[in-house]
């Protein structure tokens, strides 16, 4: 539920996702890596992710 919380304070709040909350989507998926979203998740991103390079 934390999670949950965190991560809806950060779309209500977050210029990121103007275009999600204007199609009223929920912006799923979405990493937050040193406080900055990223919204397209690409196989490169998630290779740095799980190499611990982020």
């Amino acid at each position: 539920m934390k999670n949950l919380k965190e991560f809806l304070k950060i779309r209500d709040n977050s210029d990121d996702f103007n275009i999600v909350r204007r199609v009223h989507a929920v912006g799923i998926p979405m990493i937050l890596i040193d406080g900055k979203v990223h919204l397209n998740i690409t196989d490169e991103l998630i290779e740095e992710i799980a190499k611990g390079h982020l």
